[in-house]
């Protein structure tokens, strides 16, 4: 699964057939998402990308996500950030909080704009560093989100 900053910690918003806020998307999108760079894969990809880590949105602005990795005892599941998105007045969803790529917590900000490209969900996100990423939101299968939870959670302590 792409680092973080890869993903940019994007904002979900479900596949919608109109225009609809990013911020009443996320309230009735909660749940385990993946941000591919590539928008409809099929089940199989999804599932496959969603066993090595996911985001889970809570409806009230939240992400945490979750990266696979190898411990001493076997794989695990490490939350290797934690961030709050909001939506400004000009519909962009404002997000920030920390992300660890291996080298600590770092508090990280970002901006997303959301459109409709081929039916899919495009998520455009500038980093601070002036990076765009691009992504397409999905909602993980729920087997592929149980597989993935049952390695178990490392628990990290907020560097806040």
């Amino acid at each position: 699964m792409p680092r973080l900053s890869s993903v940019a910690g994007v904002l979900v918003v479900g596949l919608i057939a109109g225009p609809l806020s990013a911020q009443t998307a996320q309230r009735e999108t909660a749940g385990f998402w993946s941000y591919p760079s590539s928008p409809n894969l099929s089940a199989a990809d999804l599932g496959a990308l969603c066993r090595t880590g996911f985001a889970l949105v809570y409806s009230d602005g939240t992400l945490q996500s979750y990266l696979r990795v190898e411990t001493p005892t076997g794989p695990a599941l490490l939350m290797d950030s934690e961030i709050v998105c909001n939506e400004d007045d000009t519909g962009a969803t404002i997000c920030s909080g920390w992300v660890d790529e291996g080298d600590g917590q770092v508090e990280q900000g970002w901006i997303t704009r959301y459109s409709l490209s081929d039916g899919a969900v495009r998520a455009e996100t500038s980093l601070g560093d002036g990076e765009m990423v691009v992504t397409f939101p999905q909602r993980c299968p729920d087997s592929a989100v149980r597989e993935a939870l049952e390695l178990g959670v490392i628990a990290v302590q907020s560097s806040n």
